[in-house]
């Protein structure tokens, strides 16, 4: 049986945490041992995961408490009216000392003896270098961004030791090979899963809310992602405001959290929005809003491989999305569903163009079938045995 570590930040909410859910259901435990490691104590989708992973969190981020740390913090504080350059040189040596503790301690503390076959970096971050001390006889680090400077500092130290690294989609591969040409032998593509079986039984019940606005002869929009500005909620906002500027009866139901959700909670508010648009929150089932919308609306900035357009698309959907890298690839160009430019006003033209054009919302509807499905999952299992087993 081979052993297999997968290390990730934390395990909260986003497309992130809920692709390597699938990663690991699509492995055999009877030939992998499966370990995921998280670097903080956010568990919320920790229970999504198979029985047979194990799950090690770590809750030890105290640092700044060992005696070298209180020690430099003092030094840089009693030494900056006396001592410019030597204050920060002090406040250098604290940072540094707190980096290889983020590092460096996970390992002691949990993989000193420990040797595993494969071990994953599953985000570019902390991790990235921290799965690098960690003994294996492979090392992958997978790149969800669509920014190639994404912790630039990180990838340009790390990339080099690492086996395979592993892009999400075509559009991130394309991404990657031309800014990294240098590892262009160890780039790879792994295309993200969707357990459609799964969500469509988890879409069956229409939410109350979305069955009262409907009763109402509104259209209903849905939007599923993090509340950070990446993602695009302000945009909602603003085409929500063009929306009813055309007397258009909508309701947008905005399915996520995160730390942009004050500032849209206020442009709402200042907009007089309240009636058009329901902030939910983190929803640990957003498919039911999302199948019972009349157009799913995704209106990031930057998308790498979107698990919610893939969700869409597995919910039949009709899709508005700005032509994110991801957007553009999940939608195949566009046949897929409608691609617009990264503004308000594509946005809310995007959503009329579908209710002036009822024929062409149809075409893009109920398309995805359980043959896809099952075609896809053989596939998604298949690369992922390739790559363990490699």
């Amino acid at each position: 049986m081979r052993k297999i570590l997968f290390l990730t930040t934390q395990f909260n909410h986003g497309g992130v945490e809920r692709s390597l859910i699938e990663a690991c259901k699509a492995l055999d435990p009877t030939k992998y041992d499966i370990t995921l490691f998280l670097r903080n104590d956010k568990t919320k989708l920790v229970g999504m995961l198979p029985d047979y992973v194990k799950v090690i969190v770590n809750r030890d981020g105290h640092y700044y408490r060992r005696p070298k740390a209180v020690f430099y913090q003092a030094a840089s504080v009693l030494l900056r009216p006396l001592n410019a350059k030597k204050s920060e040189a002090y406040a250098k040596k604290l940072a540094a000392f707190v980096y290889e503790c983020k590092i460096d301690n996970p390992r002691k503390r949990f993989f000193r003896r420990e040797h595993f076959d494969v071990v994953v970096s599953y985000t570019v971050h902390l991790c990235t270098e921290m799965a690098l001390r960690i003994g294996g006889d492979r090392h992958y680090v997978f790149f969800h961004s669509e920014e190639a400077d994404f912790h630039r500092d990180i990838t340009s130290r790390a990339f080099p030791e690492y086996d395979k690294i592993v892009a999400v989609g075509p559009g991130v591969e394309v991404l990657l090979r031309e800014n990294f040409p240098q590892f262009g032998d160890k780039i790879i593509q792994l295309c993200n899963y969707i357990d459609a079986p799964k969500i469509w039984a988890l879409a069956k019940d229409v939410p109350q809310d979305v069955s009262d606005e409907k009763k109402r002869g509104r259209l209903v929009l849905a939007t599923s992602a993090r509340v950070e500005k990446e993602k695009g909620y302000l945009l909602a906002v603003e085409a929500a405001k063009l929306l009813r500027e055309q007397n258009v009866d909508f309701v947008w139901f905005f399915l996520g959290d995160g730390s942009e959700r004050q500032n849209v909670e206020k442009l709402i508010a200042r907009y007089g929005l309240e009636d058009h648009i329901r902030m939910k929150g983190f929803v640990m089932n957003p498919y039911a809003y999302m199948s019972a919308c009349d157009i799913y609306v995704h209106p990031a900035y930057l998308e790498a491989q979107p698990l919610a357009i893939m969700e869409a698309i597995v919910l039949g959907k009709a899709i508005v999305s700005t032509d994110s890298l991801g957007g553009k690839a999940v939608l195949n160009g566009g046949e897929k569903g409608l691609l617009v430019s990264q503004n308000a006003p594509a946005i809310a033209e995007g959503i009329l163009k579908f209710l002036r054009q009822p024929e062409l919302k149809a075409s893009f509807e109920n398309r995805y079938t359980p043959e896809d499905n099952e075609r896809e999952k053989k596939e998604y299992a298949a690369q992922w045995d390739a790559l363990l087993s490699d």
